[in-house]
């Protein structure tokens, strides 16, 4: 499980070091995609990926919206090297707003991560309101 968040600035390669403790829960390959509902991207280890990846295999193959969908969700795959960093591809790093050589975020959200650029991580926070949580937690039944 992942919790908590951790601030973090791509090196002049644009290569992203993955902490020690996440990295020993992400294991030697996990993927990176297209985070949804917001300019982040979402990190899965290999098994989360592969669940991920069978439900939307479940979903009518013929139908126009699964197709959009998994298109939407092409991932990169990711294995550290030796210094536990990785390379995020340009597409994705231009779809979550990161800069080269920026500052990003790294959030555990349970089963995932998400990886922000500090700028929309920011903006993202200050645009949470009460009424938001509590109406969230209100759908959601708690």
């Amino acid at each position: 499980m992942f919790q908590g968040e951790s601030d973090h600035t791509l090196d002049d390669k644009n290569r992203l070091i993955i902490p020690t403790k996440i990295r020993s829960l992400l294991g030697s390959r996990f993927f990176v995609t297209r985070g949804y509902g917001a300019a982040c991207l979402w990190v899965f280890t290999e098994v989360e990926w592969n669940s991920f990846v069978e439900a939307l295999d479940r979903l009518p193959q013929l139908d126009s919206q699964t197709m959009l969908l998994k298109r939407y969700f092409t991932s990169a795959e990711c294995s550290p090297d030796t210094q536990g960093r990785i390379s995020i591809p340009p597409k994705l790093r231009a779809y979550a707003k990161i800069e080269d050589h920026g500052a990003v975020v790294i959030v555990g959200t349970g089963n995932k991560l998400e990886i922000w650029s500090a700028a929309e991580w920011e903006k993202y926070n200050d645009s949470i309101t009460f009424d938001m949580i509590e109406n969230a937690a209100k759908g959601i039944g708690i």
